[in-house]
């Protein structure tokens, strides 16, 4: 992995970047992450935010 971006990630700086689309059924966000899958991730929905965090942050 790489540490550099998991530092700016947690620290909301140099945030990977990102395309969102959306249709009438569906939300698709694409990350730009070399190297990691969407396994390496934390998503989740509470009151209408969307968060999306690596997961090694979520449980150390």
């Amino acid at each position: 992995m790489n540490d550099h971006f998991f530092d700016a990630f947690r620290n909301g700086k140099d945030l990977p970047a990102a395309n969102i689309s959306e249709t009438e059924n569906s939300l698709a966000i694409e990350l730009a992450t070399p190297g990691m899958e969407k396994e390496d991730f934390n998503i989740s929905l509470e009151d209408g935010v969307l968060t999306v965090s690596p997961f090694m942050y979520m449980n150390p």
